[in-house]
């Protein structure tokens, strides 16, 4: 006979079709299978011992899933199914789990293969009871079971468990100011209470969030109060109706052990709500417990109280504090000492790669002289021709004394490795092998590796995949000038702090430096190709990416990495110091992961104009509250937002795709606010009849004058002054064509200067020192002469006796000067009355009708 018995509680399942459902606890599996939808116990050959296991089952189920379980009321249930069924995944779970050796739980943990309701009732029990060492054993289990966001919320859950752990948030006995002891039913009063307290600078202890409520609360919940009750320095009583109940904890436990076992402890009576009738036994427990009747009803009164105990003698808190910081200031110290040491250390190693390349330079030299003195005697060796000059031999070949391995290639290069023996402290790689160069370092070549510091030799050209990652001791490595790629994964998960990339390298794969303690970047100008998350780290230490100048393809903008031409944001470092981030006008892309796990960003303003947003681009960003969203999107990957848990206010222009989008960001912030903003409309005009200065402008020219209006308004003012500059040549060359010599480049320049002057104040406005110091920049003339032309054209005199000087001039001559003057009035948008002037007495000029 087989049965079908849920995993989590023991109850026979009802099948609908291929979905099988627990009646007890409404656990669902969706699968074909019955072998994974079900248990199938063949081994209970009679329905006697199914009911007997359905019911050891459902006890089971009933003491695991108590408010305070009980370690002995669970372990009992456990063993009872196990007696039945030795193979059950969830008894054995909860057996190993009280095992104080992890030893018995970790590895049980790595061999399951289960279903998602089994896995939810193992992390509901295993969560709560985190040990430091069953940690990674549990990530590891849900890495193996779960997907996409429930993957990184039963993730997240662990990490906020562990790092409650290490805060001490669970520990009793860690020195706090106040106890406060309340009923259950006031716990909402009780913790306004405990803010109150802290947010004045004091530490308080609160059962419902300072003791533990999973395996084992039950038996231990007792000693803890106690442990807290002796650890803090006040003890501070809510007084109300519930409370004053002969029921209460506060009455029958925490009242009566402060008067027996700390009689000298400071108690305050803080009144919340008044009680009609004070049962006789509980008036009896109140008088011990404040002889002098110190109770109050203030909050004002409350705080002055607790801080004129606090003040009368150091309190455990303080002296705890006290040690704390002279700890703190221990270790900085030795974190001084050991930076110190390491900074030696780097030195001698400096000292000794130079020592070791001089030492290489000078046995090649002597390679060489070698080689030209026996070149006659080559023909007789034919052995060493062929191994310097034929085909590398096949085979794997083992070197430095077992601790390298080289592959070859079909290049007639080695890819070095790993060997048989693990290197450990310095690792230095060398540059050939048999007279063979090498050229690689190996895909997974030295990962796990327990080295310090590595060496890669001049003629390596490629760093492959995964290379050294995971070598978390690896905290130097030199990269020859001759490197070209760093394959993805390449130094993943090591403690480089700095890495000093050569010029020539071009490419840096996807997470080559994810989860590595980098402070700064500086990449230089022959890179390429920066992959997505390739210096990705959730610790949030790199704080800029610098680029060399003269870089064609990526630039640096106040620490962040852009392309060159300012179309797509490739990496906005984790740890940047900015908490609001406008994103320039002009880009139109954000590459994957571009701003994951930035830790500082409250604020992102994304422009119009940007259409692709790719995956985990604002993910793990654990400060962001808000995000204004443009119209113009086209492609938001699902998971651009995700672990972006504290999103609250996400505002978008509406646009075709804005409720597709709405879905993307809800489905990883269910909580944010989304609002949509109209998108903007076309201009209507103006409704007053009048004519507007453009409509001054001659017909055929008003499309050209909208244009660059609309590009210098939409462009970067980095941008513009790049238009200005190529104006600027190309009307120097224009002129010089046109005047046939008779007037020189710097007559042209001048007089190009002259105009950009004559435009800029045109109306009595002061150009800004942004403005002139834009324009100095872009002509390579300095900030002063640029003033004093401006200065000399105030009254336009100037500009007329240069302009007279132009004569008649041809049509290509004309254009460029149109062109140029347009771009220069169109700086501050459309054109205004004065400019439009300026622009038809060009025209007249140059004679356009």
């Amino acid at each position: 006979m087989e049965a079908h018995v849920c995993l989590n509680c023991g109850a026979p399942l009802n099948k609908e079709g291929q979905i099988y459902q627990c009646p007890y606890c409404r656990a669902t599996y969706e699968d074909d299978a019955e072998e994974r939808a079900s248990v199938t116990l063949k081994s209970l050959l009679d329905e006697r011992k199914v009911e007997q296991y359905s019911r050891a089952k459902r006890v089971l189920y009933t003491a695991v899933h108590a408010q305070y379980p009980s370690s002995e009321e669970v372990l009992s249930a456990a063993r009872a199914v196990l007696a039945i069924e030795d193979q059950d995944v969830l008894a054995n779970v909860y057996v190993f789990s009280h095992d104080e050796d992890p030893y018995r739980l970790n590895p049980y943990l790595a061999s399951l293969h289960v279903t998602k309701p089994e896995a939810d009732e193992i992390l509901r029990w295993l969560v709560p009871s985190l040990h430091v060492r069953t940690g990674p054993a549990i990530k590891a289990f849900i890495e193996h079971h779960y997907a996409d966001a429930e993957f990184t919320r039963r993730i997240t859950e662990v990490e906020d468990a562990i790092e409650k752990l290490d805060e001490g948030v669970y520990e009793a006995t860690l020195m706090r100011d106040v106890f406060v002891a309340y009923s259950s039913a006031d716990l909402e009063k009780a913790i306004h209470v405990v803010n109150l307290i802290e947010e004045n600078g004091l530490s308080c202890f609160l059962a419902s969030r300072n003791l533990r409520h999973g395996k084992g609360a039950a038996e231990n919940y007792l000693i803890r109060l106690k442990e807290a009750m002796n650890s803090c320095a006040v003890f501070l009583f809510l007084s109300s109706p519930n409370s004053l109940s002969a029921t209460c904890d506060a009455i029958r436990v925490e009242l009566p052990y402060l008067v027996q076992n700390c009689p000298d402890k400071p108690r305050i009576q803080y009144i919340i709500k008044d009680t009609p009738h004070v049962p006789f036994i509980v008036s009896r427990t109140l008088k011990a417990a404040f002889p002098e009747q110190e109770w109050c009803r203030d909050e004002e009164d409350l705080l002055t109280r607790i801080f004129d105990h606090l003040e009368a003698k150091p309190s455990k808190a303080e002296l705890e504090r006290q040690r704390l910081e002279e700890e703190r200031r221990q270790l900085e110290a030795e974190k001084a000492r050991i930076a110190a040491e390491a900074e030696a250390e780097r030195k001698r190693l400096e000292e000794e790669r130079q020592r070791i390349q001089a030492e290489a330079e000078t046995a090649r030299r002597n390679v060489g002289h070698e080689r030209q003195s026996a070149q006659p005697q080559r023909v007789a060796t034919s052995t060493q021709s062929a191994s310097a000059h034929g085909p590398i031999p096949k085979g794997k070949v083992k070197g430095g004394n077992g601790t390298l391995t080289f592959t070859p290639q079909k290049d007639n290069t080695y890819a070095v490795s790993a060997g048989t023996k693990p290197a450990s402290g310095r690792l230095i790689i060398p540059s050939e092998c048999n007279g063979f160069p090498v050229s690689k370092i190996a895909d997974r070549g030295f990962q796990h590796g327990s080295f310090d510091s590595v060496i890669i030799p001049e003629g390596v050209v490629t760093i492959g995949e995964m290379a050294f990652w995971d070598c978390q001791s690896l905290e130097y490595v030199e990269l020859p000038s001759t490197l070209k790629t760093i394959g993805t994964m390449a130094f993943n998960d090591t403690a480089l702090t700095s890495v000093d990339f050569p010029e020539g390298l071009e490419r840096i794969e996807s997470s080559a430096f994810s989860s590595v303690p980098l402070r700064t970047v500086k990449l230089p100008r022959s890179v390429i190709h920066v992959d997505h998350g390739a210096f990705r780290d959730e610790s949030g230490r790199l704080k800029s990416i610098e680029v060399e100048p003269g870089s064609k393809y990526y630039v640096s903008k106040n620490g962040i990495l852009y392309t060159a031409d300012m179309k797509t944001l490739v990496c906005h470092p984790p740890g940047h110091p900015d908490k609001n981030f406008d994103i320039p006008a002009g880009v139109e892309r954000i590459l994957l992961g571009a701003c994951g796990y930035s830790l500082n960003l409250q604020s992102v303003t994304v422009p119009e104009g940007v259409t692709e947003i790719g995956n985990y681009s604002f993910g793990g960003c654990i400060s962001l509250r808000s995000i204004d969203l443009p119209s113009t999107l086209q492609k938001v990957d699902e998971y651009a937002f995700a672990s972006s848990s504290s999103l609250q206010s996400v505002t978008i222009t509406e646009g075709k795709n804005t409720e597709k989008i709405k879905g993307y960001i809800l489905a990883s912030c269910p909580k944010a606010k989304i609002t949509v903003r109209p998108g903007k409309g076309k201009p209507s005009g103006s409704s007053s009849g009048k004519k507007s200065p453009m409509d001054r402008l001659p017909e055929g020219f008003r499309p050209i004058v909208k244009q660059m209006a609309d590009q210098a308004r939409n462009s970067p003012f980095a941008q513009t002054m790049m238009m200005v500059k190529n104006s600027l040549s190309m009307l120097a060359q224009s002129i010089m064509a046109g005047s046939r010599g008779r007037i020189s480049i710097d007559a042209a320049i001048g007089i190009a200067v002259t105009i950009m002057g004559r435009a800029l104040i045109v109306g009595g406005k002061e150009p800004s020192l942004l403005t002139v110091t834009g324009i100095a920049d872009a002509i390579g003339t300095s900030q002063n002469q640029i003033q004093d032309v401006v200065n000399a054209n105030r009254d336009g005199r100037k500009y007329q006796e240069i302009w007279s000087q132009l004569g008649e001039v041809d049509a290509s001559t004309g254009r460029a000067l149109l062109n140029f003057a347009t771009q220069c009035v169109v700086l501050d948008g459309e054109p205004n009355k004065a400019q439009v002037d300026f622009l038809l007495d060009i025209l007249q000029r140059i004679g356009f009708n």
